[in-house]
């Protein structure tokens, strides 16, 4: 009984002895903490007082190093939300989300495209987003770009642009609308047929084309320049042809080619991708026996195996400047010339010589393209 009694006071008076240890230590770190406070209070006072540079430039700055953030314009965001889109740029500080929230230029150039948002958006939430990028880029002009393999997944967004039709300067629409339902192609299709004032480049790509060519009228969209169709998508339009300036058709049937091209004379730069029509739908090639672009400076032929016509005997453009094409379009089926000498009679119908010849997939060796032509300044291979 006493060992025990012994054994509890020696427990205690180590304890004591630690805990008075401990409390000894707590107090000289209260001393410390109170020390280094006030020591930090002037650093503190001093970093408040401080500005970072780019929080003092004027906001008008700010929102142009927003602008040079984005793709440059009429280029979109890849996607509604994410990296390289306006809305992280709300993300970062109070200040720089009004900025940004106010700044109508950020929010005019849109992809419309559910898949884009990598699930992180319901289709209630992409259309939402829509809707505040048209209200907020007003009264700019609009850069569209919808795209999905399944319509039904970007039409409802691309619903929320109609109303803001008349700003519509650069659209791109790419989908297949096979499964699509027939209220879904006459949206689209009445969609089109209203005036685009401002609309300057079409691009469209339509799986399968309408029913029914759609006409979009001169006086209804009376800026339109620039126009790239593939061969579906020739087949839904009937355009202003003889205003447009710049032309990509690709991939094209010739004989879908040839009609349009006698009706676009003020082409600056036209791009083919020539294709074999094999199907029996495709019309064959009218009797032409020229056909003369006088206009276009920039010609450029990409795939063109099994094309039914030789393109080359058929054009003449004689103000070209710049031509790329396959070395295979060299070798026409009606003629034994040459590569080098199909490219000379071809030239002879241009005022002066390029500036620059680029064979694609050559075959024989550059020199001799250089030693033929002298006088074009850049010949190149690729």
């Amino acid at each position: 009984m006493l060992d025990f009694l012994e054994a509890d006071r020696a427990f205690v008076a180590k304890a004591n002895a630690q805990i008075f240890d401990l409390e000894a230590q707590i107090s000289a770190l209260r001393i410390t903490i109170s020390e280094l406070s006030a020591a930090k209070e002037p650093a503190e006072q001093r970093l408040n007082a401080y500005k970072y540079p780019v929080l003092t430039l004027p906001n008008e700055i700010i929102a142009e190093i927003f602008l040079q953030y984005l793709p440059p314009y009429p280029n979109t965001p890849f996607g509604l939300i994410g990296l390289h889109s306006p809305i992280y740029l709300t993300h970062i500080c109070g200040q720089w989300r009004e900025i940004a929230l106010t700044t109508p230029t950020l929010w005019r150039a849109v992809t419309l495209t559910r898949s884009m948002a990598r699930g992180r958006l319901s289709i209630k939430g992409a259309i939402w987003f829509a809707g505040m990028c048209w209200n907020r880029s007003a009264p700019y002009p609009l850069s569209i770009h919808a795209y999905d393999y399944n319509v039904d997944n970007w039409f409802p967004i691309f619903a929320t642009a109609l109303p803001h039709r008349a700003r519509w300067q650069h659209l791109e629409l790419n989908a297949d609308f096979r499964n699509a339902n027939a209220d879904t192609m006459m949206l689209l299709r009445n969609a089109l047929k209203e005036p685009m004032p401002l609309l300057r480049t079409l691009t469209f790509y339509l799986h399968p084309p309408f029913p029914k060519p759609l006409t979009l009228r001169s006086e209804d969209v009376p800026l339109l320049h620039s126009v790239t169709l593939d061969d579906q998508g020739i087949q839904g339009f009937i355009l202003p042809w003889a205003q447009l300036t710049s032309l990509t058709l690709t991939p094209i049937h010739s004989g879908r080619c040839v009609p349009v091209l006698l009706q676009a004379t003020r082409l600056v730069s036209l791009t083919l991708d020539l294709i074999f029509p094999y199907l029996d739908d495709v019309p064959e090639n009218p009797s032409v026996m020229e056909l003369t672009l006088p206009r276009l400076e920039r010609l450029l032929f990409f795939q063109s195996s099994d094309a039914d016509m030789d393109f080359l005997e058929l054009l003449a453009t004689p103000a070209l400047r710049c031509l790329t094409l396959p070395e295979s379009m060299l070798e026409w089926p009606s003629s034994e010339f040459t590569y080098i000498e199909t490219l000379e009679a071809f030239m002879s119908k241009c005022r002066s010589p390029l500036e620059e010849l680029r064979i694609l997939n050559p075959t024989i060796p550059e020199h001799a393209y250089r030693d033929a032509f002298p006088l074009i300044p850049s010949i190149l291979y690729s």
